[in-house]
């Protein structure tokens, strides 16, 4: 059995994939969140993913731990991802800026740390993925303004990174965002997307020249040795790295330990959507196998103390400061500005996630 934990609102980001491409391995699959596992006695024996860490408080995070030692300590028990020693987006971009990797910073919002970086910069949570919060930040009295609105907004301060922005765009303008699976000691590339925001998150029309590349991406697989030291270092067992190449440099930026196993939106040219139907059912194929083959025990179910008697509530927060659902997901790919207005009219008529 395959056991995947995560937050719960987040199950989304495996369910579609079970519905439709991995509907063959479905009963094989199961979507467990921590709050209910918190409070769990009997589990299967099999392949355990830890997803979704950084969506964890402090005391959550324990919790995972104490979860995850007692599982560990089951015969025909596999894990992947450490609740604490995987290292999450922040302490994983610092590590990889100290190793020369990456050639831009972060650091976190405190006044000497802030001195080292250099403009322009961006400011975004460090635990989800609806990217940036604020637009590029080109001086200190902007960055002093973007604080005090997001402290006002009601943001965590504590979970606020600041990150060099890096210039990726190629002589045309163009940006573009790798993305591949780490599953296990494999790297299966997914896409490569375009785009003219520097912020490359959804898919956008590519012309033939970008079919082209990322089709050779996904044959050649060029950086997989690469990502799976990044993965190794980072303790990474399972996730999606995101990362550009600049001047011949991967330039990582992050692990997305619950990615979102989505299809690709469905494309006008019909060339296009031929090639990339092709490619993703390779994907999907190649990606159900590898996990299928990491779960190797027999069933078994076996019983461990709860490491919870009272059930985790899910965390109460706005609708703009956290990606709690597919709305958020599509949210975050708006204008700056309309997602600020939008957020505005939202606290004016109290919504809630």
């Amino acid at each position: 059995m395959i056991h995947f934990l995560l937050r719960r609102s987040f199950e989304y980001t495996v369910d579609e994939f079970l519905a439709h491409a991995g509907s063959h391995i479905a009963e094989r699959c199961r979507v467990l969140t921590f709050e209910d596992a918190f409070c769990t006695t009997y589990f299967t024996s099999g392949l355990f993913l830890f997803t979704d860490m950084e969506r964890l408080a402090g005391t959550e995070r324990m919790l995972a731990l104490q979860l995850y030692d007692r599982l560990a300590a089951q015969p025909d028990v596999a894990l992947l991802n450490h609740p604490t020693r995987t290292l999450l987006r922040y302490d994983l971009l610092r590590r990889l800026e100290v190793r020369g990797i990456n050639n831009f910073k972060a650091r976190r919002i405190d006044p000497v740390e802030l001195d080292e970086l250099t403009f322009p910069l961006f400011l975004r949570r460090e635990d989800n993925h609806s990217g940036p919060i604020t637009p590029l930040i080109l001086s200190r009295k902007e960055l002093a303004a973007q604080v005090i609105r997001l402290r006002l907004s009601g943001y965590d301060l504590n979970k606020v990174i600041a990150i060099e922005f890096l210039e990726s765009a190629d002589a045309e303008g163009i940006y573009s965002k790798y993305g591949a699976y780490i599953v296990g000691d494999r790297v299966l590339p997914r896409h490569l997307r375009f785009g003219r925001d520097w912020m490359v998150k959804g898919e956008g029309q590519p012309d033939s020249r970008h079919l082209a590349q990322e089709m050779a991406y996904i044959d050649e697989n060029p950086h997989a040795e690469i990502i799976k030291t990044i993965a190794d270092e980072a303790r990474v067992g399972y996730g999606r790295i995101d990362y550009s190449m600049v001047g011949g440099r991967m330039q990582v930026w992050e692990i997305n330990t619950n990615p979102h196993i989505e299809t690709a939106r469905r494309k006008k040219d019909p060339n296009v959507q031929g090639v990339r139907i092709k490619r993703e059912n390779e994907f999907f194929s190649a990606f159900s196998d590898l996990l299928m083959s990491l779960d190797t025990a027999p069933d078994r179910t076996f019983s461990i103390e709860a490491v919870s008697s009272t059930p985790i509530p899910p965390p109460r927060v706005p609708l703009d400061m956290v990606d709690r659902s597919r709305l958020q997901a599509r949210f975050a790919r708006l204008p700056y500005e309309t997602q600020m207005r939008s957020a505005r009219w939202l606290r004016l008529l109290g919504g809630r996630a």
